[in-house]
């Protein structure tokens, strides 16, 4: 089965009334990810700003802020980076600090705030943001929360080392 044969599926299957939320928001996700696999980012984006204002009436907060991250995501995929970053922006007012992967979601947010100030030429903001990132991926390491992932905290130190050596390169003066 090809992407279209897959979207109009998932598309009638929405169409459904009596959708449990649950299955409405996995169709939902699978949908937005198909747009975006197939680089139809812009079709995903209403898609995705109906499961976050289902999640907000059911006070689904982790998936309200995993929907928020996700529309930052494709804001930037398609070019609209100051949404992006006020996305990213209401994602950290919205973050409770007592939940257990509270530093790994800061790191990962900073990171990305980090990149889309790199991409916008913004080296003073992005280094800032940047730093944060290393800073909260440090300090995932050093917490005793028992959510740590190794593999997303080398991610965030391997994006926002390779930013801050691009923006260190864009530093240096050209030998011309």
């Amino acid at each position: 089965m090809d992407f279209e044969e897959r979207i109009s599926e998932l598309r009638t299957e929405l169409a459904a009334k009596n959708l449990r939320p649950a299955k409405k928001f996995s169709l939902q996700q699978e949908l937005a990810s198909l747009y975006r696999q197939s680089g139809q980012a812009l079709r995903a984006l209403p898609v995705l700003r109906s499961a976050y204002r289902d999640s907000l009436e059911r006070n689904e907060r982790e998936v309200e802020l995993q929907l928020i991250r996700e529309l930052a995501e494709i804001e930037v995929e398609t070019g609209n980076r100051q949404e992006a970053i006020a996305l990213l922006r209401h994602e950290l007012h919205r973050r409770s600090s007592r939940s257990a992967d509270y530093f790994l979601r800061l790191a990962e947010n900073y990171c990305l705030q980090g990149e889309i100030f790199t991409s916008m030429k913004s080296s003073e903001t992005a280094e800032i943001y940047l730093q944060h990132a290393l800073t909260y991926a440090k300090c995932c390491e050093n917490s005793k929360s028992s959510y740590k992932s190794p593999e997303a905290l080398a991610e965030i130190r391997r994006r926002a080392s390779a930013a801050l050596a691009s923006l260190e390169l864009e530093k240096q003066p050209s030998d011309a």
